[in-house]
């Protein structure tokens, strides 16, 4: 009779034991969460707001990258400067990138804290002198291609267009541009010195800084 109750004294130890360690496995795998390399919890979010540096103002239409280790996403910013990227890459940090036309590019490097949701705010300074795209394309058409350029610093400026090859050919400038005014850049196509498929730069020269953007053409 004693060696029976031994033996079951023995039995609910050992059981009790074996369910105390299960129980302490299963609450380990449930808490556990993803890391960062350096060991910081992963975010899940990461958002922020677009102003113009001084005016404050909220910067609408602005393209955000988010650089990643394995790929970039790319959104818009809402009319209130805001942006947002869920389901981000885990990594120990980040850099977002902020594009418009008529501004210098903005950036923001945010590095992972152990929150779900990181904040990335960029200020973006206007360019004092900026163009609206940075590639054109004649393709097989003779047909003049423009630009749009503007400047937005104090004063006036002259500035000056010139083009790399012969078959693209720019006009010259002769009227001042004044704070916030905008100028149509013409190119036109010069098909007899076009060889072969090609680019050109043309660039945009100024007391205030240049900008310069490429043309191509197929023959």
């Amino acid at each position: 009779m004693k060696k029976n109750i031994l033996f079951l004294l023995l039995l609910t130890a050992s059981a009790a034991t074996l369910f105390t360690s299960c129980e302490a496995e299963a609450d380990v795998s449930i808490s556990k969460k993803p890391t960062t390399p350096s060991g910081v919890l992963c975010a899940t979010s990461l958002s922020g707001i677009v102003t113009e540096t001084g005016s404050l103002t909220p910067v609408e239409g602005c393209l955000i990258t988010l650089q990643g280790a394995t790929k970039s996403s790319t959104v818009m910013t809402d009319i209130k400067g805001q942006y947002r990227f869920s389901g981000i890459e885990c990594l120990d940090n980040y850099r977002v990138v902020a594009n418009k036309a008529f501004y210098k590019v903005g950036t923001a490097d945010i590095s992972a804290d152990g929150k779900s949701a990181l904040l990335g705010d960029i200020s973006m300074t206007a360019a004092c002198l900026s163009i609206v795209h940075n590639t054109l394309d004649f393709g097989t058409s003779d047909a003049n291609v423009s630009n749009v350029l503007k400047y937005n610093c104090e004063g006036e400026i002259f500035y000056t267009v010139t083009s790399s090859k012969s078959w693209a050919k720019v006009g010259s400038n002769i009227a001042p541009l004044k704070s916030g005014q905008i100028a149509n850049i013409q190119i036109a196509i010069d098909r007899t010195k076009l060889l072969n498929d090609d680019t050109a730069f043309i660039t945009v020269n100024s007391s205030r800084g240049s900008q310069s953007f490429t043309v191509s053409a197929t023959k």
